[in-house]
């Protein structure tokens, strides 16, 4: 089984891709929220020859992942978030966009925190090994 992996120059491009919606100021934030995502004109002239039936399929892979594939509460919460954002700063954000902003940072936690695992179990293992030395130098009878 292969699994798929996303590189930082994929997740860079579908960043810089994303759309960006503009927030209509008479419309509420649960509208807001449920608003389909508009195509730019590139992708709709592009689109424009594929047959209704295919659309969904050909979007769905240009997007690269499926928006059902996400936990249905995990959905509810970023749609909530996104509901935040549009309500306090006046504009709207694409889920790519918040979840990639939201990786990088739980990304830059995770190193902190993996490098501060890494230096504690070198800690440990110079203090094991020196141990051990010692150890070994009093049987030898060195000092």
């Amino acid at each position: 089984m292969s699994s798929k992996k996303t590189t930082a120059k994929q997740v860079a491009v579908a960043i810089e891709e994303a759309p960006v919606m503009e927030l209509n100021p008479t419309m509420t934030a649960e509208e807001a929220a449920e608003a389909p995502v508009t195509l730019s004109q590139m992708e709709a002239e592009a689109l424009a020859d594929e047959p209704a039936s295919t659309l969904p399929e050909k979007l769905k892979k240009e997007r690269g992942y499926s928006q059902s594939a996400i936990d249905k509460a995990d959905l509810e919460r970023l749609n909530g978030l996104k509901a935040i954002i549009k309500g306090k700063l006046q504009m709207s954000i694409s889920n790519q966009r918040i979840l990639s902003k939201a990786l990088d940072c739980l990304g830059d936690q995770v190193e902190g925190f993996l490098n501060e695992l890494v230096a504690e179990a070198n800690e440990k293992a110079k203090a094991k090994d020196f141990k051990q030395l010692s150890e070994l130098k009093a049987k030898l009878g060195i000092e």
